[in-house]
């Protein structure tokens, strides 16, 4: 077989092997992008709710109240949140907030 008679013979595989290849990447990197804006808005929308918790009141959380806040998610060092317990603490301060909570006074109990 020459190589014109094996491109004839194979050319339409390789073309919807090819377009199939377009789509499955196309759905995968959009899939992808779904989530990962999700996840920055859950992240952003926690830290909102994590600033009037562990904050001092002026809206940013700083290094030491983000390290407590991640710390009591039960993050590990150097890593980032997952959705799940993201999920979880927005769910919970938003059932469980108190304007007048005083994060260093139960700590000193």
């Amino acid at each position: 077989m020459r190589f014109r008679d094996i491109d004839r013979l194979y050319r339409p595989q390789v073309q919807i092997l090819g377009f199939l290849l377009i789509v499955g990447i196309t759905f995968g990197l959009w899939n992808y992008n779904q989530k990962r804006q999700m996840y920055n808005e859950t992240y952003s929308y926690a830290e909102t709710l994590a600033a009037r918790v562990y904050g001092n009141r002026d809206g940013e959380l700083d290094v030491s109240e983000k390290r407590l806040w991640h710390r009591d998610m039960g993050v590990v060092k150097g890593s980032a949140p997952s959705i799940r317990s993201l999920n979880e603490f927005v769910s919970l301060k938003n059932h469980n907030y108190n304007p007048n909570y005083n994060l260093d006074d139960m700590l000193a109990n």
